[in-house]
């Protein structure tokens, strides 16, 4: 009931439940018009998926980097042991 009465593109709240950026109608209605004349979607339209994007990206780079380092690791373990 509290939510009734906000705008589902511009209010906080929906943009959250939503997860999408929080546009104004002026906004919303630049987007439309550079997609109109361009046939391609404004950036702001795409920034939340971007830098999803880019964290998953730095996730994997952190992940394959450590993964690298075990391996290093377990390297010079074993040519320890046999020495």
């Amino acid at each position: 009931m509290l939510v009734d009465g906000l705008d589902r593109l511009s209010s906080r709240f929906w943009s959250a439940v939503l997860e999408r950026d929080r546009l104004s109608q002026t906004d919303r209605l630049l987007a439309d018009v550079f997609h109109g004349l361009t046939g391609n979607p404004h950036p702001v339209l795409e920034r939340r998926e971007r830098q999803l994007e880019a964290v998953a990206r730095e996730r994997k780079k952190k992940a394959i980097k450590a993964a690298a380092l075990r391996r290093k690791k377990a390297l010079r373990s074993a040519r320890a042991e046999q020495r």
